[in-house]
């Protein structure tokens, strides 16, 4: 009898065993396909300086304000900056003599307001922060736009300034994005999107 039990238990160890490696195998290679679509993604990251002549193109350089990525329920928030009031806006970007300063930003806002329904007129004022540092002996430069902007209420004498601070996050010939609490390119929860006029 104790051995027609120890066989049975032998087979149904090793039907359990097979069935564990089968489990283990199918966890692994699903793995691995979520680790290669994580692996395919870019990270941001800071520019090296001559990476930013793109964006500067050596001294100045204009770009249409595109888009302002929110979460959604936030795209119709008053105070807000939305795509439809900032896409005629143009802001040249200047560069940086020693890649570490702080240079103002040129804004020409167009015919659209952002603030019309909740205030009598408004202003926008920006500037890129240059911060060099060493990342594997290698100079990069961390760019951060500091966006600022106010709105005027004339009956209530009353002035409201709100200011964000995006890091350059994605930079081509074409695009650049600003962005803040995003490790990805293109999976942006709030930013600001520039295309090259």
């Amino acid at each position: 009898m104790q051995t027609i039990t120890s066989k049975l238990a032998v087979k149904y160890c090793l039907k359990f065993k097979t069935l564990l490696i089968f489990v283990i195998s199918i966890t692994s290679i699903t793995g691995c396909d979520r680790n290669d679509n994580d692996l395919q993604r870019i990270i941001i990251s800071d520019f090296k300086a001559d990476e930013l002549i793109k964006m500067h193109g050596g001294d100045e350089k204009s770009w249409r304000f595109t888009e302002v990525i929110v979460p959604s329920g936030y795209e119709d928030y008053p105070s807000l900056p939305n795509s439809s009031c900032v896409s005629d806006d143009v802001y040249t970007f200047t560069a940086s003599a020693t890649n570490e300063s702080i240079e103002p930003v040129i804004i020409s806002l167009g015919e659209s307001p952002c603030f019309n329904e909740i205030s009598d007129s408004e202003s926008f004022n920006a500037q890129l922060l240059y911060v060099p540092y060493l990342l594997n002996d290698e100079e990069v430069v961390e760019v951060t736009l500091i966006l600022e902007y106010s709105r005027y209420e004339e009956a209530d004498n009353l002035t409201i300034t709100s200011r964000t601070s995006y890091q350059l996050s994605e930079l081509t010939e074409d695009r650049m994005v600003f962005s803040t609490g995003a490790v990805f390119v293109d999976d942006y929860t709030f930013a600001y999107v520039f295309e090259k006029l």
